[in-house]
């Protein structure tokens, strides 16, 4: 019997609603912390329905090397929305799983109506 591939389609949970798609990054965010370099790889690139692709971070507790990954992650997100070829992109901390749903909806609703001067920049901070 053939193995069973994952899709990377979100259910059609009405909870995952304004997900359109997810994946595994394969690319990594370079940051320093303490003099070193690393390589900061997200937990998830979220499509939302409305386009927007989300750098999504799980994370219960926030250490100072955390600190230095999610200000690279930022800063890597407001370079490709500065780009501009790549669609509209924004980073996002959830600190509670049991609210993903309705943080993916608030990043969905908050990105739709986005306009002005400052539409070339990342969400900043979670929820």
């Amino acid at each position: 019997m053939a193995k069973k591939q994952k899709s990377t389609t979100a259910p059609a949970d009405d909870a995952l609603k304004n997900v359109s798609d997810y994946r595994f990054p394969e690319a990594t965010i370079p940051y320093e912390y303490m003099g070193i370099d690393h390589a900061y790889e997200p937990d998830f690139l979220v499509r939302l329905s409305n386009g927007v692709t989300v750098v999504l971070e799980i994370k219960g507790f926030e250490d100072d090397q955390t600190k230095a990954k999610h200000t690279a992650a930022n800063r890597w997100v407001e370079a490709v929305n500065n780009w501009g070829q790549l669609r509209r992109w924004a980073f996002h901390v959830c600190r509670n799983p049991q609210l993903l749903d309705k943080e993916m909806e608030y990043l969905a609703r908050a990105e739709s109506v986005r306009s002005g001067p400052d539409r070339g920049h990342a969400l900043r901070g979670g929820l």
